[in-house]
């Protein structure tokens, strides 16, 4: 009886339960929640009678609409008879009901269908389906749990943007819309796939739309609700044609093409295989594009993508597949094919076969740790972390490389190759050729070479010797034999190698040139003196004057030839027969053959102003402005076919640069934004045009026009304001070279201006008078040294870091080549080979304790922060400064007398690599110098040292991160270690790292407060990314549609809200 009595207050109970529930209209859940724990409560006492029970198992849906089902299982025990059919189920519920399935062909199945109205619903079962075999039998009995029907579709709407509206197809646009189920996910289409969630009656998206180009875009949203009641939406939105400005040109033989501003290359020109592009690759180069590179000979394109992906097309001579290649970070050419270098140090090469376009498993396999490519005429040669050197390509014997070069421990420093032959040297001094014998392979260096330079097209080879002499072997119709004029080789500032012919310019400003097929060798009267700079350009040679004059030098006679009068002039080129020169004031002039571009006249009006690049291709020239047009002239200069594609009027970013507390980002049509901090006094209107550069101190910017007039803004005492120069800066100007207080302006003329923190390099009053004929400015952190055309030095600024040279006076009249510096000292590389130091005693600028050492013989200096490493012959290094950064290396000394191959500075420390693998590291331990570990993972590898104010990352040649110094600044990767993998490069802000992986993301991690997480910005970092740039606490990542990401601190540029990168 009491079992009765407890089955009979269960029906009760939920019969009771189902009927408040629909009279109230309670939740359902909430409902059979209360019944159940009222159930549990009213278990009959032990020793009652047994009866057989009917039991369900609960469904996986408790919700339910007409189109879907609910299935169930029904469980019996004590029961040995059972008798249920369908009649048996009955559906209780008040404004809902179902029809009933049931199934006892495996187990007792039953499912309700075609539930219709709304409301909630219980299922029972009849009583006596189940007895025992004493008589006994089940009681009704009803679920457990009660089932919602629900038919009521839930309300979905997309109210913004209208029907047909036109967006953005640059960043992204926002769809909205009204919900009312708040809380529930809703599906979006577009541009894949993706959630959001409705939120007090509403939700909203942003689309990305940037790689769909124009056109029609339909975008659905739709929802399901846990009943099965789908309701959905759908708009058209309109992308509008947007053409943007030009932000470079690209030049392959007869073809050009420029980059636009939305990450686009549109090409044009005589070669039909280079402009007619299959659909294929006309989608492929709609966006993404990070650099562009043609060959020298064909007609022919690569595209790098932000993605690591390369696109190819052209001549077919040129062109093969490649869509195999990843994780591309960079790219070099010869005549006729390309290789490429991924963030792991492998090689992939496409093109021409005999050209290089098929490279060898020795630099195409991992761990291959090839670190750079050199391309010569027609073979590339790779040096690898591990010292020794592989070639591909060529005609003749090029790629049969001696033992002495490819074996292990070869120690290989320097390669030289141009036509059909490579000289390499090795760190014990040891030259060796190979190759075609017709151009030099048999050429036998004279002894004493401590650096290997260049070579040129015939079979001539140039060097330096360790008193400062130049000296060039090899074939005599290349200018390879100089016996007779040996005097004229001392005392040189630089030699360059073109066609058969060397040329030098001597630490006087004298050029001197010899060799030829006939050869010769000649002083030209015109360049006797005040010479800044020599160069080649097309194969040509072209020297600088430092009063603003351009001369070309003939490859037959050496007589020198004036394209531009001492006016002021900045760069300048050339086609198979003209000439054209880029003035300061941002016109160009040209001369030649008119139909090679010496003619401008069609063109004149748009070159008298405004230009802020000039380039060539075998005939014609083709300029840059600054507004984000070009001007093309020449033989294959007609661009009506794509003129639609060059007048665009939409602007993006094409470059960012950081103070240590603000940014600054110029931008395709000539303007500036800037956000930060120490930007009060910026004036948009000022900087709205005709930008071409921007430069930085700590807290302060100075904008290059293309008019050679400069506008400054932020910290007054740190750069900020131009009034005190303002008259000097109105034209002229050429370059601006910073140290963290002051700027130093090098105008065309060979005059600097200077402004900024007085005491740190912003006053150069006192050397005014002898600041002309200069021609290149190095600073520390608060004093300038001017490099003149006659290798003299002038020095200004904080005498203790440097502004004050008079203890060295005398060392600095006449013999200076170039200079180095650190924070707080300057070294000298004199014309025969020494070196002289001066400033911070310190920091490196007493040099005294090694000046045996540094007489004569230096081949490189490495500057740490406050302390100087020198690379000697035969691998040996001398090391000199503060011991903190650097400066004493006596506990490594012995391993550094020889076979050193490189020196890498952490900026506290140094890192050695050996020719027989060993890394030898001292300094300061915290950058993890003198790390056993870290010295052992270094072993045979190239690294780049990335520190910040309390970390140090390492880039490894396979692309991977090491870290040392204090775990939250970054030494501590575990939160990303799983990401850092194909890193091309590494930035750090004060406290924390942005690794930018060849894919185009940026993994970012260290002390968030200084940058170190990306928050709501992780997102947009996935892809896309070509440069990230960073202040002392924030970051900032261009991409390659020209639209700008930043995190971090917002008083220090982490957040750009209402700056805008581009239309």
């Amino acid at each position: 009886m009491d079992h009765v009595l407890f089955r009979t207050s269960r029906i009760l109970i939920l019969s009771f339960f189902f009927l408040l529930s629909v009279g109230c209209s309670l939740d359902a859940s909430l409902v059979a929640e209360k019944a159940s724990q009222l159930i549990e409560n009213l278990t009959p006492d032990s020793g009652t009678e047994i009866f057989p029970t009917v039991t369900f198992d609960t469904p996986s849906r408790l919700t339910v609409n007409v189109d879907n089902y609910v299935g169930m299982e029904l469980q019996f025990e004590n029961a040995d008879i059972i008798e249920i059919d369908q009649s048996d189920i009955v559906v209780n519920g008040g404004a809902a009901t179902c029809e009933v399935y049931f199934d006892d062909s495996e187990g007792y199945y039953v499912e309700l269908y075609n539930c219709t109205g709304n409301g909630v619903v219980s299922v029972g079962v009849a009583p006596g389906v189940a007895r025992s075999n004493d008589g006994k039998s089940s009681v009704q009995t009803t679920s457990p749990f009660l089932i919602t029907v629900d038919n009521i579709a839930p309300v979905i709407e997309i109210t913004s943007p209208v029907a047909g509206s036109s967006v953005a197809d640059a960043n992204s646009f926002i769809v909205s819309g009204s919900c009312d189920e708040t809380g529930t996910d809703i599906y979006l289409n577009y541009p894949t796939n993706n959630t959001v969630a409705c939120s007090g009656g509403v939700w909203s998206a942003d689309l990305v739309v940037a790689s769909s180009g124009a056109g029609n875009i339909s975008v659905s949203v739709y929802y399901e609700d846990s009943a099965g009641n789908f309701v959905s939406d759908a708009r058209s939105f309109v992308i509008p044609v947007k053409v943007y400005k030009v932000v470079d040109i690209f030049n392959s033989r007869r073809t050009s093409g420029v980059l636009l501003g939305d990450g686009s290359f549109v090409p044009w020109g005589w070669n039909a295989a280079v402009t007619n592009m299959s659909v294929a690759t006309q989608n492929a180069v709609k966006s993404g594009i990070s650099a562009v590179l043609a060959p020298n000979y064909e007609d022919a394109f690569t595209v790098l993508k932000s993605s690591g992906t390369l696109v190819n097309w052209g001549s077919s001579r040129a062109v093969s597949d490649v869509t195999s290649a990843q994780h591309m970070v960079s790219m070099v050419s010869n005549e006729e094919a390309f290789s490429g270098l991924r963030s792991n140090g492998t090689v992939f090469g496409w093109g021409y076969f005999h050209s290089g376009g098929n490279p060898p498993t020795s630099v195409t396999s991992a761990n291959s740790g090839v670190h750079k490519l050199i391309a010569a005429r027609d073979s590339v040669l790779a040096l690898k972390a591990n010292g020794t050197a592989a070639v591909w390509g060529g005609y003749s014997d090029e790629s049969s490389v001696p033992v002495a070069i490819s074996s292990p421990g070869s120690g290989v420093i320097a390669a030289a190759g141009k036509r059909n032959a490579w000289s390499a040297m090795r760190v014990d001094g040891s030259i060796y050729h190979w190759g075609s014998t017709a151009y030099g392979a048999d050429a036998v260096a004279p002894p004493g070479v401590i650096e290997l330079i260049c070579a040129n097209n015939e079979g001539g080879f140039a060097g330096r010797k360790a008193d400062g002499s130049v000296i060039t072997w090899g074939k005599a119709t290349a200018g390879g034999d100089p016996s007779a004029f040996l005097a004229q080789l001392q005392k040189n500032r630089k030699i360059v190698c073109a066609g058969s012919i060397f040329v030098t310019l001597s630490s006087s400003g004298a050029v001197f040139v010899w060799g030829g097929y006939t050869p010769f060798s000649a002083s030209p009267p015109e360049l006797a003196s005040g010479v800044s700079d020599i160069f080649v350009a097309r194969n040509r040679v072209f020297a600088y004057k430092s009063n603003g004059a351009v001369y070309s030098i003939s490859s037959g006679t050496g007589a020198a030839t004036e394209l531009a009068a001492a006016d002021g002039v900045g760069l300048e080129t050339t086609t198979a027969g003209a000439y054209a020169v880029l003035k300061s004031d941002g016109s160009v002039v040209a001369s030649g053959n008119a139909s090679y571009g010496g003619d401008t006249s069609t063109v004149s009006s748009s070159l008298g102003a405004g230009v802020v690049k000039l380039t060539s291709n075998y005939g014609t020239f083709t300029v840059l402005k600054d507004d984000g047009t070009i001007v093309s002239w020449g033989l294959d200069s007609d661009t009506s076919a794509i003129s639609s594609s060059l007048s665009g009027p939409f602007k993006s970013t094409k470059k960012v640069i950081a103070s240590k507390k603000a940014f600054a980002a110029l931008r395709s049509d000539g303007s500036v934004v800037s956000w930060g901090g120490d930007i009060a006094n910026f004036s948009s209107a000022a900087v709205a045009a005709g930008v071409k550069d921007l430069f930085s101190t700590e807290r302060a910017f100075a904008a290059l026009k293309s008019n050679g007039s400069v506008v400054a803004w932020g910290a007054s005492d740190y750069g900020g304001n131009v009034d005190t120069a303002g008259a000097l800066l109105a034209s002229g100007v050429k370059t601006i070279h910073a140290n963290s207080r002051s700027f130093a302006a090098l105008k065309a003329n060979g005059t600097v201006v200077t402004w900024g923190h007085s005491p740190s390099g912003g006053d150069s009053s006192a050397v005014a008078a002898q600041l002309v004929g200069v021609v290149r400015i190095y600073s520390t952190d608060t004093a300038f040294a001017a490099l003149k055309d006659n290798g003299s030095v002038v020095t200004w600024g904080e005498a203790a870091a440097g502004g004050d040279g008079a203890s060295v006076l005398g060392a600095l009249t006449s013999k200076t080549v170039q200079i180095y510096s650190n924070k707080r000292a300057f070294a000298a590389l004199q014309d025969d080979g020494s070196l002289v130091t001066w400033g911070d005693s310190a920091a490196g600028g007493d040099s005294s304790s090694v000046s045996a050492s540094l007489a004569s013989g230096i081949v490189d200096v490495i500057p740490s922060d406050r302390a100087f490493a020198a690379l000697k012959p035969l691998g040996a290094v001398v090391t000199w400064g503060d011991s903190l950064f650097g400066g004493n290396s006596s506990s490594v000394s012995a391993s550094l007398s020889s076979n050193v191959l490189r020196v890498t500075s952490t900026g506290k420390g140094y890192f050695a690599n050996k020719a027989d693998g060993v890394m030898v590291s001292w300094g300061e331990s915290s950058t993890g110098a003198g790390n056993g570990t870290l010295n052992a993972n270094f072993s045979n590898r190239f690294i780049r040292a990335f520190t910040n104010l309390a970390a140090t990352a390492f880039l490894l040649d396979d692309g991977t991160i090491q870290t040392a110094g204090d775990a939250a600044a970054g030494a501590d990767v575990s939160a990303v270690s799983s990401s850092l993998s194909y890193v091309k490069e590494v930035v750090a802000s004060g406290r924390a790292f942005a690794a930018l992986r060849s894919n185009g993301a940026v993994v970012v991690w260290g002390d968030g407060a200084h940058g170190g997480s990306p928050g709501a910005q992780a997102g947009k970092l996935t892809s896309g990314v070509k440069v990230v740039y960073a202040t002392e606490g924030a970051f900032a990542a261009l991409k390659d549609n020209g639209s700008v990401v930043t995190w971090g601190d917002a008083a220090v540029g982490g957040d750009s809200a209402g700056v805008v990168f581009m239309d």
